[in-house]
């Protein structure tokens, strides 16, 4: 982090060895049969970037840019995950050409539905269901509540895939997992019906 300060070249170096490591794998992907791509670089805590967006803007955007015009240009998808809260920074990553945001953080500030307005018409929105209120510390109908909540934010009109909001973490009750699997089954195919 500090290098975006007092080595700017370092990190711009540092940046495009990361860029074109992920490219290299991503052509072999693509010759084995992988059919979308991911990535996990989270930019964000639940107070914003890690970073001023003016650094993320200048440093890592340009790098993003060149992975997801060269993948989405192959013709694949791709999902980019940062949880957090991404508010600052989510305009320029939906003009990156990303097919998918991956997750919307509901704990962090982030709100399903809004997001869903702004960008569902650009891309697929993924997330939203809360990790420590509903699966870690909520009852199964809390959670299937949780759930339906989620699908009246952003699944009308398509392109909303349910998770939780952030990882799943070790404290998340089993039986509270399962709830949202099931209440996924139950409530989340068209025509909606909640």
């Amino acid at each position: 982090m500090m290098d975006y300060m007092l080595n700017p070249e370092l990190a711009r170096y540092l940046v495009d060895i990361s860029i074109d490591y992920h490219l290299k794998t991503a052509w072999r992907a693509m010759e084995i049969g992988a059919d979308i791509f991911w990535t996990s670089d989270d930019y964000c805590d639940n107070r914003g970037p890690m970073m001023g967006p003016e650094i993320w803007h200048e440093f890592i955007l340009p790098g993003l840019t060149r992975l997801v015009t060269a993948i989405r240009g192959a013709g694949y998808h791709f999902i980019k995950h940062n949880d957090g809260n991404i508010r600052t920074i989510l305009p320029a990553m939906a003009d990156t050409g990303i097919s998918c945001i991956d997750p919307i953080d509901s704990e962090a500030g982030m709100d399903l539905a809004e997001v869903k307005q702004a960008y569902g018409s650009r891309m697929a929105i993924k997330g939203g269901l809360p990790v420590v209120s509903a699966l870690c510390s909520g009852s199964q109908e809390q959670v299937a509540k949780a759930v339906k909540g989620c699908f009246r934010a952003a699944a009308v009109g398509g392109g909303y895939i349910l998770s939780s909001s952030s990882d799943v973490i070790a404290s998340v009750k089993p039986e509270n997992y399962a709830a949202m699997l099931e209440a996924n089954r139950r409530f989340g195919r068209y025509p909606l019906d909640l």
